[in-house]
C-alpha cells in the first residue's frame, strides 16, 4: 500500500493534485469552524479547488449521549450544504448496519476500500449498489484516530472512470489524520453542552459553558414557577420492585417535560418524584415554541402504552400544610368560612414584564400535561394499572437564578420566596382536591377562568396567602 509523509505533502513532492493547500487550510481557517457540518463542506470546496477526485464526503462521529449513539455528515457535490444525520442507540442491529462498509470498517479499524463498478450481489451492501447507481465508482473509508484512542472516520467517494489512484487514497489518509484534531473538539464541544443539557438543562448549561461557575454566580430574574409532585409514590416505592419503579419514574418525568419544554420550560430539577421548571418571563424567556406543543406531548401520550409512573411523595407535604393552615375536610381556611370564590380572566400582568406570556406557557402546559394524561390513565384503567396523579403549585415573581451550594459541589437552581410559595402551592393540591393551584399573581396572568380557593397559612410566609384554582376541572 502506497504511503506518504506529512512532510512530502507539505512540501509538494507528491504527484497529482496538491494536498498542502488543504492541509494547511485545516490549521487555520479550518479550526476555527465549530460546527461539523460547516466544516465538511468548507472541506469539500478546498479538495474540489485543488483538483482532488471528491464526489463524496462523509465523516462519522461517535458520541457520549443519553439519545443518539453518534452522528453521521454527509456532503455530495450538487447537493449543497453537508447534511448531518442522527444516529440513535441500536444501531448495530439495524440492517441498514449489518454488512455495511462501517461494520467492516468497525471491525477492522483500518482502511476499507470498495471499487463500486465490480461490487457482488451475494457479497457487498445494498448502500454500495446505491452509490454506483448514483455514478459512484470508487469508495474508501480511511480511519480518524482521537486522542483518548477513539476510532472514528472519513469516508470518499468518486466518480471518476478509473476510480482512485493508490496515491489518492494515501492522500486522503494523511487527509483524514490532519481533519481528526478539528473533530475532536468538536465532540469534545458537543460532549460538553449535551452533559449541560442532559443534567442542568438548555438555558442554565448555557450559563455555565459561559463561565458562571462560582459560587455565588447568578441573576436576578422574573420567572413563571412549576412545582409538581406524583401522588401515591410512597405506596408504589413499597410495593414495586425497583427496575419497574425506575421505569415507571422514567416514563412519566418523560411525558410530563415533554408538555413543559414545548412551551419554553426548562426543567431545573428532578427531586425524588417532584419536578421544579421555570419559565421566564421577558428578555430571559426563550422564543415562540408552542406552536406545536399539544401535539409534542400528546405523541409522548400515545406512545406511553399506559406504563407511566404513579403516586407522590408529597402527601406528607400536604397533610402538614393543611393542618398548619386551619382548613377543614374540604381544604377551605377557617379564614374563609364556607370558601369564597371569585373568577379572574383579565389577564393583569401583575407588575413583571412579560409575566403574561410565561404564565400562561406554565399553565397551558399543565392544561396539556393533564388532558393527554386522560388517554394514558385510560389505557393503563384497561391494562390494570394505577392511574397516573399529580399535584401542580404555579407561582410567579422574582427568582435568585445561580450557583448556590458547597465550594466544590454546587447546583445551579432558583432560590426565594416564589420557590417556596411555589412548592407549598403544590402541597395543597391533595388536602384540596384540586390538582392544580396557583398564586394570586399568577391568577392574575392567565386568561382562562380561574376560581378562589381560600386563604392558607404556609411555612415560611408571614401572611395567609390567597390561593386559586382553574374554574373549569382538568
Amino acid at each position: 500500500m502506497t504511503t506518504v509523509s506529512l512532510d512530502d505533502a507539505l512540501t509538494g513532492r507528491l504527484e497529482g493534485w496538491p494536498l498542502a493547500p488543504v492541509l494547511i487550510w485545516l490549521l487555520t481557517e479550518g479550526r476555527q469552524i465549530p460546527k461539523p457540518g460547516p466544516l465538511l463542506t468548507a472541506l469539500a470546496e478546498q479538495l474540489e479547488q485543488v483538483g482532488a477526485p471528491v464526489w463524496r464526503l462523509r465523516s462519522g462521529l461517535r458520541l457520549i449521549h443519553p439519545q443518539m449513539f453518534g452522528i453521521s455528515v454527509i456532503w455530495q457535490r450538487g447537493r449543497g450544504p453537508a447534511e448531518v444525520l442522527r444516529t440513535r442507540h441500536g444501531v448495530f442491529q439495524s440492517d441498514a448496519y449489518i454488512g455495511s462498509p462501517i461494520q467492516a470498517f468497525n471491525e477492522s479499524l483500518k482502511t476499507v476500500r470498495y471499487r463500486l463498478d465490480r461490487l457482488d450481489k451475494a457479497r457487498d451492501h445494498l448502500v454500495l449498489f446505491e452509490l454506483a447507481d448514483q455514478g459512484a465508482t470508487d469508495y474508501v473509508i480511511q480511519p480518524m484516530a482521537f486522542s483518548d484512542g477513539g476510532r472514528h472516520f472519513l469516508a470518499v467517494a468518486t466518480d471518476r472512470a478509473e476510480g482512485f489512484s493508490d496515491l489518492d487514497i494515501a492522500k486522503f489518509g494523511l487527509l483524514a489524520e490532519a481533519l481528526a484534531p478539528n473533530f475532536e473538539i468538536i465532540s469534545r464541544r458537543h460532549l460538553s453542552e449535551t452533559l449541560m443539557d442532559t443534567y442542568l438543562g438548555h438555558r442554565t448549561g448555557q450559563k455555565v459553558l459561559e463561565g458562571l461557575i462560582q459560587r455565588g454566580d447568578g441573576e436576578a430574574i422574573d420567572a413563571a414557577l412549576w412545582y409538581s409532585d406524583l401522588r401515591n409514590f410512597t405506596a408504589l416505592t413499597d410495593a414495586l420492585p425497583p427496575e419497574e419503579l425506575f421505569d415507571l419514574l422514567n416514563a412519566y418525568f418523560e411525558f410530563l417535560s415533554s408538555a413543559v419544554t414545548a412551551r419554553g420550560g426548562e426543567v431545573l430539577s428532578f427531586i425524588g418524584d417532584a419536578m421544579l421548571v421555570m419559565f421566564p418571563c421577558g428578555d430571559a424567556a426563550p422564543g415562540n415554541v408552542a406552536g406545536n406543543a399539544r401535539e409534542n406531548i400528546r405523541g409522548i401520550a400515545d406512545g406511553a402504552r399506559g406504563e407511566g409512573p404513579v403516586g407522590s411523595a408529597g402527601e406528607s407535604a400536604a397533610a402538614d400544610s393543611a393542618a398548619d393552615s386551619g382548613a377543614d375536610a374540604n381544604g377551605r381556611s377557617e379564614a374563609t368560612a364556607a370558601g369564597a370564590t371569585g373568577e379572574n380572566t383579565a389577564g393583569v400582568t401583575g407588575g413583571h414584564p412579560g409575566a403574561q406570556e410565561a404564565c400562561q406557557a406554565a399553565l397551558d402546559s399543565a392544561i396539556d400535561a393533564f388532558d393527554s394524561l386522560a388517554t394514558v390513565n385510560f389505557s393503563r384503567r384497561r391494562n390494570g394499572q394505577p392511574e397516573i396523579r399529580f399535584g401542580l403549585g404555579l407561582d410567579v415573581g422574582k427568582v435568585i437564578y445561580g450557583n448556590v451550594g458547597a465550594p466544590d459541589r454546587l447546583a445551579f437552581t432558583v432560590i426565594g420566596p416564589t420557590v417556596n410559595r411555589t412548592a407549598r402551592l403544590e402541597s395543597l393540591t391533595k388536602a384540596t382536591g384540586q390538582p392544580v393551584l396557583m398564586s394570586d399573581s399568577f391568577a392574575q396572568n392567565v386568561a382562562q377562568a380561574v376560581t378562589f380557593v381560600g386563604h392558607f397559612e404556609m411555612k415560611g410566609i408571614p401572611e395567609p396567602q390567597p390561593v386559586y384554582a382553574l374554574k373549569n376541572a382538568l
